[in-house]
């Protein structure tokens, strides 16, 4: 399959691995330093999305320009 110009392409081999929620929890439960640092990252994560969609909203609907009449 030819690639386009939307095709993701690693460059570097990749690993990925999955954990459950429970697990998750579990291990940030039993150890504070990493609770701390998976929150920190995980957060950083969400904000960063979550002003990726705001920004796309506000290109979209733009700003209010006033209250309704």
């Amino acid at each position: 399959m030819p690639l386009s110009a939307g095709t993701p392409v690693s460059v570097w081999r990749n690993v990925t691995v999955e954990f459950t929620a429970e697990g998750v929890r579990r291990l940030m439960a039993a150890d504070d330093a990493l609770g701390r640092q998976l929150t920190t990252r995980f957060m950083s994560v969400v904000v960063d999305r979550l002003q990726a969609s705001r920004g796309r909203l506000l290109d979209l609907y733009g700003y209010p320009t006033s209250a309704a009449s």
